[in-house]
């Protein structure tokens, strides 16, 4: 009897620590009655297991990416593809489809992302040939990252209050899922094969569903959300945008050909064109006069750098463990787990910054802090386990503060009614920096016959972000008009 109390009063006390004082009803978004209409914890669950599906399929693929290379019999350069075939799904279509959230409503986005991603889990295996498997991860980063703009546009719509703390449960939900991730991914692998990362995506995805369709069950269906509304959708930056990012990712994985600079003068071209087309656009894809803001440009400036950083550790850190120190797929992937358990609690300190107003200081704590973990990891191939997980900690906990902080204030630099866009504008800069880590990966490990010189750049590249913190604002204002 004494042990079935503590078990209920357990669960009651999770079931109160989901539960939000207040929520946000924004007169575009939602009938005032629905705010009492949410069944939280159902939500809240739905929510932070959604947000974290492109966090499972990016961390389970970098424990199986060898084995992969190995099986369509690739050299260590096509590993560029299976990367930034991933995050250039993710980079473009994370704006895209936080605009068409913003239009036709966040709710039906996400059971739209769901549905694709569950397509992906059943073809995405049976892959005849590379170029097929680059396909479905491509349109595997496309379902995940309709899922993030639009979760987070739930968030603002009914948790507004307290949407700092609430993003830090979603970094530490996504830490926790990218700790699990390469754990289990290893397990896949090892006792099926490398097929089995993404057939775990489908109970995933009808687990999602069923608890989202719980705890918006009893919410009032709203006028908005008609095809009629489409019209303002910014058909032309849309297809500029994704013709840009499409020849920045093949200049970037072309850099050694002779043509490279064909590549890097058209997509000069269509990025100038395509800033100049979304500057004179009433709704545009990409809020670019944003980047008239001092603080706004240097918030992106910092989220991009940070980025590079992290995912080059990210990618770099096993494939030099498994080819170079001869380490074993499980082994790796618990050093990845110690990197990724760090995220989710640093994402924990990273969201109660970022209920307060105060910016530069966490930054500085943060940009500090990944800074003293890549340069613990600059001599990767001879250093101590000690010293490789206190890296990987280190890098992992300053990276997750930095990610939180820096997504509060770049969201609330514009109205609520336009969460969903400037949500995915967030997530394009993460991917940016993504990209450009694969693509310095790619070379490093085609010349490379040690990881010094990847993790001397990725130290000065922190260098330069703590020094850029110290030129943020003090704290932030924010905007739900």
């Amino acid at each position: 009897m004494n042990k079935a109390r503590t078990v209920n009063r357990a669960y009651i006390l999770i079931g109160k620590g989901f539960v939000m004082a207040h929520r946000f009803v924004s007169h575009q978004h939602a009938n005032p009655s629905n705010s009492h209409s949410i069944n939280t914890l159902p939500f809240t669950l739905a929510i932070l297991l959604g947000v974290s599906l492109n966090a499972v399929n990016s961390s389970t693929i970098s424990i199986a990416i060898p084995d992969i290379l190995r099986q369509f019999h690739l050299t260590p350069h096509a590993i560029v593809w299976i990367i930034s075939g991933f995050y250039l799904g993710s980079a473009i279509t994370q704006p895209i489809a936080g605009d068409l959230g913003d239009i036709l409503g966040y709710k039906r986005l996400v059971y739209l992302g769901l549905g694709l991603l569950l397509i992906t889990a059943l073809g995405a295996p049976f892959a005849p040939f590379y170029g097929i498997l680059v396909l479905w991860r491509v349109i595997q980063a496309v379902s995940t990252s309709i899922l993030y703009p639009n979760a987070i546009g739930l968030v603002r719509l009914y948790q507004s209050e307290k949407q700092g703390q609430f993003l830090g449960w979603i970094g530490m939900s996504i830490g926790i899922s990218a700790a699990i991730g390469p754990t289990v991914g290893g397990f896949l692998v090892k006792t099926f094969d490398w097929r089995a990362i993404f057939w775990l995506n489908a109970p995933l995805v009808i687990l999602t569903a069923a608890l989202l369709w719980m705890g918006l069950r009893y919410v009032k269906p709203t006028s908005r959300g008609s095809l009629h509304a489409l019209t303002h959708f910014d058909a032309a930056g849309t297809l500029l945008f994704v013709v840009t990012m499409v020849l920045w990712l093949i200049w970037s994985n072309s850099i050694k050909n002779s043509t490279d600079w064909l590549y890097l003068l058209a997509a000069i071209f269509f990025t100038i064109l395509f800033i100049i087309v979304e500057n004179h656009s009433m709704h545009p894809v990409i809020p670019v006069k944003l980047f008239r803001s001092q603080s706004f440009s240097l918030y992106s400036a910092l989220t991009v750098t940070l980025n590079v950083v992290f995912y080059a550790g990210l990618f770099g850190i096993p494939t030099f463990l498994q080819d170079y120190r001869h380490w074993s797929v499980v082994d790796t992937a618990l050093a990845l787990f110690a990197m990724s358990a760090a995220m989710a609690v640093g994402s924990i300190w990273g969201g109660r910054f970022a209920q307060g107003s105060h910016r530069r200081l966490p930054l500085l704590w943060g940009t500090s802090i990944a800074l003293l973990g890549s340069f613990f990891l600059v001599d990767l191939d001879q250093i101590s386990i000690f010293m490789l997980l206190s890296g990987v900690i280190l890098l992992g906990f300053g990276y997750a503060i930095n990610n939180v902080v820096l997504q509060k204030a770049v969201i609330e630099s514009v109205p609520a009614a336009h969460t969903g866009t400037i949500a995915g504008t967030y997530m394009l800069l993460r991917y940016l920096g993504a990209i450009v880590s694969a693509a310095t990966l790619s070379v490093m490990l085609g010349t490379l016959s040690t990881s010094k010189t990847l993790f001397v750049i990725l130290s000065l590249l922190s260098v330069l972000a703590v020094a850029g913190s110290f030129f943020t604002p003090l704290s932030q204002t924010h905007q739900d008009g």
